[in-house]
């Protein structure tokens, strides 16, 4: 996903990297905003099975003989804050622009109610 000139140094201050951006984008629910937006996140009841499955694909990777070690290593690393950000209290968002699929911002849910269009 392309992220927009604001989206870049929120995602840079909150700690996410384009690869985690592009997963949590993909297993991410989408709840449609007003003005052309979508609000994409993690429900509480599907973020334990999100962990277990890349817990799966952490010991995955950790088996791989055929892949390069360095590609190994920095996907691993990815998956590895994946789980962390999972299993932290305040779940990760992203805000997605409909008309260009563009990330808008990202962070972390406080309020834990989402608010639909």
């Amino acid at each position: 996903m392309e992220l927009t000139e604001h989206a870049k140094p929120r995602a840079a201050q909150r700690g996410f990297s384009e690869d985690e951006i592009n997963v949590l984008s993909a297993i991410s629910l989408n709840v449609e905003q007003k003005g052309g937006a979508s609000l994409c996140t993690i429900y509480n009841k599907e973020r334990s099975r999100w962990g277990s499955a890349l817990k799966e694909v952490l010991g995955l990777l950790r088996k791989s003989n055929q892949l390069p070690r360095k590609f190994v290593k920095r996907k691993m690393k990815v998956v590895k804050r994946l789980i962390e950000k999972l299993s932290a209290k305040h779940l990760p968002y992203l805000v997605v622009s409909d008309l260009n699929e563009n990330v808008i911002t990202c962070g972390h849910y406080y309020n834990r109610k989402i608010k639909r269009a």
